[in-house]
Order: structure tokens, then C-alpha cells, then sequence
């Protein structure tokens, strides 16, 4: 069972640590990946313009035989990046992946095989800001040499 003071996300109800102006974020982590390198990004020419939870149908909503409506299934990018260069990348920071993460990026994928398509997340120990798969890769490395230690 959540705290009372948490969303079903485990995002506390408090909007005050993930807002940034006027732009209230959906987790601590997106406003700081904006903050540290969207804004920088748009300041150094880098980035052109940026677009926030931008919607991908993986699935239209469709009337089943009997009558039964089904909503769509939808995915939204938490950042669009339009650089200078003019390449568009599509980018979804995260902290640690839940198993509907990586079915619904497996069918963005599928689904949008033309994006540039980016899964990011912030470890100190791994170099900061990089692609998931080296934050996975290093815990996996760490995990496997605490286990020889204990051993």
C-alpha cells in the first residue's frame, strides 16, 4: 500500500521539488534532465525547441463485438528535441524501469522505428546522464563483483 502522501507512481503529491517556472514535471528527475540539459542545450544554440509529453498512439481505441469500447493505449515522451543539426530525438528519463516501460518502448519502437529514440537515466557512478542500458549494465557489473566479495 502507497503512502497517503504519494501517487500511485510513488510521485509525492507535492509539486513544489519537480516544478520549474510554470512547468510542473511529472518526477524530480525529469525537471533536473531539463534543467541540467535541456536548458543549456537551448541556451547554447544546441537544442532548437523542445516539446513536453508529446502523445504516440500505440494503439487506437477501437468497439469490441459486443459493444465494449476499449481505450487506446497511449505512450507519452517525456522531451522532443529539435536540434540544430535538424535531427529530432525523442527522449524518456528514467529512474528505474517497471515492466510496462519496456513493453510500451518495445511497441514505440516497433510502432515508430524512425524516432531516435532515447532511454535515460542519472548515475553518479556511471558517468551521470547516459543511456539506460549503462546504468543496467554498471548495476549488473556491481552487483556480480559484491557478490564475489561476499564469497
Amino acid at each position: 500500500m502507497r503512502a497517503p502522501n504519494r501517487t500511485k507512481y510513488n510521485v509525492k503529491k507535492d509539486k513544489t521539488n519537480r516544478t520549474y517556472g510554470d512547468i510542473v514535471f511529472d518526477s524530480e528527475l525529469e525537471k533536473r534532465y531539463f534543467v541540467e540539459v535541456v536548458l543549456p542545450g537551448v541556451q547554447s544554440g544546441e537544442i532548437v525547441s523542445y516539446e513536453l509529453q508529446h502523445k504516440y498512439i500505440l494503439q487506437p481505441a477501437y468497439v469490441t463485438k459486443d459493444g465494449k469500447k476499449i481505450r487506446e493505449i497511449a505512450y507519452y515522451s517525456d522531451f522532443e528535441l529539435y536540434m540544430a543539426d535538424g535531427s529530432h530525438i525523442t527522449v524518456d528519463v528514467k529512474g528505474m524501469l517497471k515492466p510496462i516501460d519496456t513493453l510500451k518502448h518495445k511497441i514505440l519502437l516497433h510502432k515508430y522505428p524512425e524516432l531516435d529514440f532515447r532511454l535515460i537515466g542519472y548515475s553518479k557512478v556511471d558517468g551521470g546522464w547516459v543511456p539506460h542500458s549503462v546504468i543496467q549494465e554498471g548495476r549488473k557489473k556491481r552487483k556480480k563483483l559484491k557478490e564475489k566479495m561476499d564469497v
